[in-house]
């Protein structure tokens, strides 16, 4: 089972050591079940209500045949066999304990088009002697044999805006009331970028 939240602060808190580490402040959001495929092994949460007016029709039907109101984000998850949830069930952060240790999966901000010292932490150039090649990527393949440029080749390129998964982040916080937790260690994103939570 997976858990969809935001990156709401990062902070830093002190031990009674002397020591220090960041901390970031996780959202989770209210889902409810609104769907499970026995023959898949899927499960199906809807979070945030939103207004029958705002939604499509054929949305509109799926929420009705089962007897739900419209929710702006659907997300579907596979489960394990033996896992055994029921319609309207709610999802929460009453699942999770203080010293747990979960994975965080979201994107990274973009940066634009990048050069390569920058992406890949290439060193430079010459800066002196009448040097041209300061950023420069340098050689990058042989030229009669193959005269091409092998896939997979370190260029410049965009930077940032994929998918990335941090593991063993361990939750030192919690807060059932306003579903927050609070996890030693820094998450991807920027502030309110969506999360999908997971435990190990």
């Amino acid at each position: 089972m997976k858990w969809l939240g935001a990156k709401t602060r990062m902070t830093q808190i002190f031990t009674t050591t002397g020591e220090t580490y960041a901390i970031t402040l996780l959202k989770i959001f209210k889902g409810f079940i609104i769907q499970q495929n026995f023959r898949l092994n899927t499960l199906t949460v809807g979070y945030q209500f939103k207004s029958p007016i705002k939604c499509k029709k054929p949305n509109l039907y799926h929420f009705e045949k089962f007897n739900f109101i419209p929710f702006k984000l659907i997300k579907t998850y596979k489960i394990k066999k033996f896992q055994k949830f029921s319609l309207g069930q709610i999802i929460d952060s009453t699942n999770f304990k203080i010293s747990e240790v979960i994975s965080v999966r979201g994107r990274t901000i973009g940066k634009g088009f990048s050069g390569t010292c920058k992406r890949y932490n290439f060193n430079s150039g010459p800066l002196t002697h009448g040097s041209k090649n300061h950023r420069k990527p340098g050689s990058i393949g042989q030229g009669s044999t193959p005269g091409r440029v092998f896939p997979g080749k370190k260029l410049a390129g965009n930077l940032g805006n994929n998918y990335s998964t941090l593991f063993n982040l361990p939750i030192i916080a919690l807060n059932y009331t306003e579903n927050f937790l609070i996890i030693k260690g820094i998450t991807m994103g920027t502030l309110k970028t969506n999360l999908l939570i997971n435990k190990i």
